[in-house]
């Protein structure tokens, strides 16, 4: 079996292109501004906050729900989330 001799990609213009993508891709995502406290994070360490969690978005006074409203009156397609299953555990 023969070895391609060292540095035979660093030649092709494609490779080069796709290497500089992909640095690009890592720098943004590395840069991205961070949640500081990531709900589904909440939920995996958490789970008997769960109830507590989903009351808060899901509740009367939440903004998911008062978008959700708005989003069933403002278009002739309903959009909705699925409210039923937040409180379960299993």
């Amino acid at each position: 079996m023969e070895w391609a001799a060292p540095f035979l990609l660093q030649q092709h213009e494609t490779v080069l292109e796709h290497v500089a993508a992909f640095q690009l891709r890592l720098e943004r995502l590395y840069l991205a501004p961070r949640i500081h406290e990531p709900l589904w994070l909440s939920l995996v360490t958490f789970p008997q906050r769960r109830a507590v969690v989903c009351q808060r978005l899901y509740g009367p006074d939440s903004f998911a729900r008062e978008m959700t409203m708005t989003m069933r009156g403002g278009s002739s397609s309903c959009v909705t989330f699925d409210v039923a299953r937040c409180g379960r555990t299993g």
